[in-house]
């Protein structure tokens, strides 16, 4: 469903892009406010898009120590790097909305917008990861206590 979502932004930018371009040079009537959108809904995008490389395990990360040990520790590890990045999170979640809460009563741009909506993309989509953390931590600890599982982590 957040991919879906972000392919609809990324569509409904390309077509507001191509508009605004069409506005300009044919119609000779700029729309002053397609570019701000345009860049509000490209950081919407890429923060939808970590929430999908994350639920789908495409993030960047080194594995070259993880990849050789056992899989028993290799689900040690994958729960103790669950933690880890759930206190990031918690953080990442904490600050983005208070900063985003902050900038409620501003107004900006040709939009007229509270700056709060760009802002909130990064605690929305940082308690969208977290969701995906804990079915990831729930995967990974079950694998621990269960001998047939072992195995099978992700």
């Amino acid at each position: 469903m957040v991919a879906c979502l972000a392919g609809i932004i990324i569509f409904g930018m390309v077509a507001l892009m191509f508009t605004s371009v069409i506005m300009r040079y044919m119609v000779n009537s700029p729309l002053t406010w397609s570019d701000q959108l345009s860049t509000w809904m490209f950081v919407w995008t890429t923060y939808l898009g970590m929430t999908v490389a994350y639920r789908q395990g495409i993030h960047i990360r080194v594995d070259i120590l993880t990849r050789r040990l056992p899989s028993r520790s290799r689900l040690v590890v994958e729960c103790l790097v669950d933690v880890l990045v759930g206190v990031f999170l918690v953080v990442f979640i904490y600050y983005g909305q208070k900063i985003a809460v902050r900038a409620l009563n501003q107004v900006y741009g040709s939009l007229e917008l509270p700056p709060s909506v760009i802002y909130s993309a990064a605690p929305i989509s940082g308690a969208i990861v977290f969701l995906f953390l804990l079915d990831n931590l729930r995967h990974h600890l079950g694998a621990l206590v269960s001998p047939k599982a072992r195995g099978d982590a992700r």
